[in-house]
């Protein structure tokens, strides 16, 4: 993985990139050298200085989720500098698309009116003055009706500014939300102000998403490209948490594909189709813990491996192999690699999840399916899929205890036949789509059983 390219290329806009191989090297238990890189970055003034909004709101995910892994307060520290740069953000953010309406001045307070003592000027222009004086009375009444009539804002109440909703600014404050909240849980750690300052930004951001999403829902204009690329991103980047499903889906349902690969229109080439986008749409139904979904676009993604099993940027045809962009892709071998892991297993708050994004074939493979080493913020984990005489298993080992453990079991199989050892069960929920079983862990090691 070329990490030294992809933060040479911060620059040119491609953070997105550095930002998903950063999460790939957490996962692979490389969290201190992430952290490393992410330093020389911040410390590097002209890059910093280059980079615009939505760039630092990536990095800042990013550096957070590496501190999740690599708990070291140094490195905390260092990256404060880009941890204020993403309240300055939501600040800035929150005042382009809201306005304060000031108090009013008080109705009995008059501008007193400047009379000349010099009386014969006064003779002289008495009737001029008495003229001005009438029509200032009667501006003063129309004003007192016209205010009258439309009622009065409260003092400091907050109005957003009647423009449509776009896309790209609802996928900007889904980002805001999500990394503020990332940043208050280590508010303990490092001073980066008032935790109730901090918490009134992020619930703001949040409520102007869901604003936004709100209007986004019952009309306005269809996405542009970008700004649907730029929410799929943000789904496999930041997560699903915060993005409203309706939203996304009217997003997804815009693209085009060729051969199961998304379309874009980077390229003047007809017919071609983006890697990345195309493995981060994989991401998000892995997600939505659609396996068959997320196996479509593998075996989509199957003919356009190198020789060297390297992935490209771009493919402009598969019949024969024409590929552009790079051919080595880091930000796709990253992606790739970030999806086959959250298949597996991922964390939810407290809880682990377990095989979400596994399509029904890999259960009854008659070739085992081993993942060491699984790194979790919380600690590593060991998931096994195998066989034996007369029945499927699935083996559950963790170096903690999570909350619950849920864990996702093939449609094909009844669910009251799926036994469970080693855990108390909180509830079996039957899904057409993912079914699973939700465990509280009594020991480190959880075994199902399912009849073949």
């Amino acid at each position: 993985m070329n990490i030294e390219s992809l933060l040479e290329g911060m620059a040119h806009g491609r953070a997105g990139d550095v930002a998903q191989s950063l999460a790939a090297m957490c996962r692979i238990g490389a969290a201190k050298k992430a952290g490393e890189y992410l330093v020389s970055v911040v410390e590097d003034a002209p890059t910093m200085d280059m980079l615009n909004d939505d760039d630092i709101l990536e990095v800042a995910h990013s550096a957070l989720k590496v501190y999740s892994y690599h708990h070291d307060q140094a490195y905390l520290l260092n990256i404060r500098p880009l941890l204020m740069r993403v309240q300055k953000i939501a600040d800035d953010s929150l005042t382009r698309t809201e306005m304060e309406i000031s108090e009013p001045p008080p109705d009995d307070i008059e501008t007193p009116l400047e009379i000349s003592s010099d009386e014969e000027s006064a003779e002289e222009e008495g009737e001029d003055w008495v003229e001005r004086l009438r029509t200032e009375m009667d501006e003063i009444r129309e004003a007192a009706d016209s205010e009258a009539e439309s009622p009065k804002a409260e003092t400091g109440e907050k109005h957003y500014q009647d423009e449509p909703a776009t896309f790209a600014e609802y996928t900007r404050f889904v980002r805001l939300s999500t990394v503020l909240s990332q940043l208050l849980s280590f508010s303990d750690k490092i001073d980066i102000g008032e935790h109730t300052e901090m918490s009134d930004l992020a619930e703001q951001c949040r409520a102007r998403a869901k604003e936004m999403a709100d209007a986004l829902r019952t009309g306005g204009e269809p996405p542009e490209e970008l700004e649907v690329l730029t929410l799929l991103e943000t789904a496999s980047l930041f997560g699903l948490e915060g993005i409203d499903p309706e939203v996304m889906r009217v997003s997804i349902d815009s693209l085009l594909t060729a051969d199961g690969l998304i379309r874009t229109s980077t390229m003047d080439e007809s017919d071609h189709g983006c890697v990345t986008a195309t493995l981060q749409m994989a991401h998000y139904y892995s997600r939505l813990h659609n396996g068959d979904r997320v196996e479509n676009i593998l075996e989509a993604l199957s003919d356009v491996f190198s020789e060297y099993h390297m992935l490209p940027d771009f493919v402009i045809s598969t019949s024969p192999l024409r590929v552009a962009g790079q051919r080595c892709s880091a930000a796709a071998s990253s992606l790739l690699l970030v999806l086959l892991l959250d298949m597996i297993g991922y964390e939810r708050a407290q809880d682990l999840i377990v095989l979400s994004g596994v399509p029904d074939g890999w259960y009854t493979s008659l070739t085992p399916l081993t993942v060491k080493d699984l790194n979790l913020e919380s600690g590593s984990a060991q998931v096994e899929v195998g066989i034996s005489a007369n029945q499927h298993q699935i083996d559950v080992r963790t170096e903690y205890l999570p909350q619950e453990l849920e864990v996702h079991v093939p449609v094909s199989r009844a669910m009251p036949m799926v036994k469970v050892y080693g855990g108390g069960v909180a509830g079996r929920f039957e899904d057409e789509i993912s079914p699973h079983i939700r465990i509280v862990p009594l020991s480190d090691n959880v075994v199902l059983t399912f009849h073949k």
